[in-house]
């Protein structure tokens, strides 16, 4: 499901059909609130839809292929990680293509999530899109990017990348450490140098502003509320527990001192 910018909901529906001919292909149909239906022919692979694509920002920079908006659309996965964009305004006789703007994943990741990464730095305002997914076997990617070989469930807020590991812990990393354009410390070398700095310590020239901290054997994330500070994670048992990770609570703390 899809909200546009004018307040559209549009439901999109991946299927295989066959023609009449016994020709068999794949087609998203795009469903609105008046129950016209569109309908956009898929290229041979396509698994499922998986994420929509974000509109970027008003004004933000045309610069490294930030520029302007971009026109509402669906994101779709291939077996081999493709990611194919349909438009919600095609015609009929357009097709799905490989996305301009996104790099493909290495591998088919059932859990697939769109972003626009946080500028790199306080003097650039520009936002680079991309995907995060999970594979089955446990790699977590940033488009094309090995960010773990070891994790169980992720979700993002407007600022951290949060997964879980199999060794039962909950990272944190800050988006902007995904960015292309970052030239600070490699965001996949986990240290709790962001927490040292949050204590006032100092962390070393090459650690990564990110931060780590204990969960219960076999949890997985179910959700994050960044404004209350609360993740809420779900036990082998299959009951909640809500914690308050020490990064959401610093980051709600900042907003507050900063307004």
């Amino acid at each position: 499901m899809l909200q546009t910018k004018a307040g559209e909901v549009k439901v999109g529906v991946l299927r295989t059909v066959r023609e009449e001919d016994g020709e068999v292909r794949d087609e998203v149909v795009i469903v609105g609130r008046e129950a016209e239906a569109q309908r956009v022919v898929v290229m041979e692979g396509a698994r499922r839809i998986v994420a929509k694509v974000a509109t970027r920002e008003e004004g933000s920079d045309e610069e490294d292929g930030e520029g302007g908006e971009e026109e509402d659309s669906f994101l779709l996965e291939t077996n081999e990680g493709w990611l194919l964009e349909t438009f919600l305004y095609s015609q009929s006789e357009d097709m799905s293509l490989p996305s301009p703007s996104l790099t493909p994943v290495p591998e088919f990741c059932p859990q697939l999530q769109h972003v626009l990464l946080p500028p790199a730095s306080s003097t650039s305002s520009s936002r680079f899109p991309t995907v995060i997914g999970l594979s089955a076997s446990g790699r977590l990617y940033s488009s094309s990017r090995l960010i773990a070989s070891d994790a169980t469930s992720f979700i993002t807020t407007p600022d951290f990348l949060i997964y879980t590991t199999f060794s039962h812990e909950a990272k944190f990393v800050p988006l902007f450490t995904l960015s292309p354009f970052y030239t600070g410390p490699s965001a996949v070398e986990h240290t709790e140098s962001f927490a040292r700095r949050a204590n006032g310590g100092a962390g070393g020239e090459n650690e990564t502003p990110s931060i780590k901290r204990a969960v219960e054997r076999g949890s997985r994330i179910v959700t994050v509320a960044p404004s209350s500070t609360s993740l809420v994670l779900q036990m082998p048992r299959g009951n909640l527990e809500i914690i308050c990770p020490r990064p959401l609570v610093l980051r709600v703390v900042r907003d507050f001192l900063d307004s």
